[in-house]
């Protein structure tokens, strides 16, 4: 059996249509929906209503990472996915990724590919982790678009992530010092000592990310944080300091042509970027 779980915060309409969505789409798959509520202010009335979940209210954002894991707390599948309350499926994805771990035990996480509102195919895996060229150029580590076959990755997005539920439990699940981002990265790290990391196209999602403006900032200054963080743990401490250069680089250079071209959105962003960069390493 699969266990599917969803966190939830203030995010009660998309996370019905995630439901929806899975129901409409998956055949083949004996599953539990479990959605973890982590203290969503907006009331949780309408998932109260919906029949066959698993409702877990938490009373406080506890953040991604953790929330997941007080789910598989509760699960009993054989299988884990780790699904996005913006993500809808766009085919019978999730039986596609479940009988390709049925095939080759030698995998012990899978991903799908994933496509944004507009149909265009956006970040699904990376072929390796994470490391200081994909703060200089986060596009050199191609992560869009795997092929036909099926490839062998290092990392695989949060937003639709299949592991085997012992290798889950036996890395002990997410890292609880991640609040958000990174968490997922930091994870695949431990799984790829138990096995191989793979992403499917023939398992297709859509991903409804927020684009507004101030989202855009608040999200970057949790990344920049928990990226400190994923250094700290994954990364020798000369990386951190490289890191750290090639994005003061590619700041100042965004900075100074944004600027030029009158994007004042995007100079707010890449200054906040600046500023953050600064901060931690002299806080280091």
């Amino acid at each position: 059996m699969l266990s599917i779980i969803i966190i939830n915060y203030n995010s009660q309409s998309l996370t019905l249509d995630a439901i929806r969505s899975i129901r409409q789409m998956t055949d083949g798959v004996e599953y539990e929906l479990i959605v973890v509520d982590n203290g969503s202010s907006e009331g949780t009335e309408q998932l109260q209503q919906v029949e066959g979940i698993q409702l877990l209210e938490l009373g406080e954002n506890i953040g991604f990472g953790r929330g997941n894991n007080r789910g598989a707390e509760v699960s009993q599948g054989d299988y884990l996915l780790f699904l996005n309350s913006d993500i809808l499926l766009r085919n019978n994805a999730i039986f596609e990724q479940v009988q390709y771990l049925d095939k080759h035990p030698e995998v012990v996480a899978i991903g799908g590919q994933l496509f944004d509102a507009e149909g265009q195919a956006c970040h699904s895996y990376r072929k390796r982790l994470p490391g200081p060229l994909d703060d200089l150029c986060p596009k050199w580590n191609n992560d869009r678009n795997p092929g036909v076959q099926p490839l062998s990755v290092g990392y695989i997005i949060g937003a639709d992530l299949m592991v085997r539920s012992e290798v889950f439990r036996a890395v002990g699940g997410f890292d609880a010092d991640f609040f958000l981002y990174y968490e997922d990265a930091e994870l695949c790290h431990r799984l790829s000592e138990h096995g191989e990391l793979h992403i499917i196209a023939q398992a297709e999602y859509t991903h409804l990310e927020s684009r507004s403006q101030s989202s855009q900032l608040s999200k970057q200054r949790f990344i920049m944080h928990s990226r400190r963080l994923y250094y700290s743990k994954v990364k020798p401490q000369y990386q951190w300091w490289l890191s750290n250069m090639l994005v003061t680089l590619r700041a100042c250079a965004h900075i100074a042509i944004d600027t030029l071209l009158h994007r004042p959105d995007a100079v707010a962003y890449w200054r906040l970027t600046l500023s953050e960069t600064y901060h931690l390493t002299i806080n280091n």
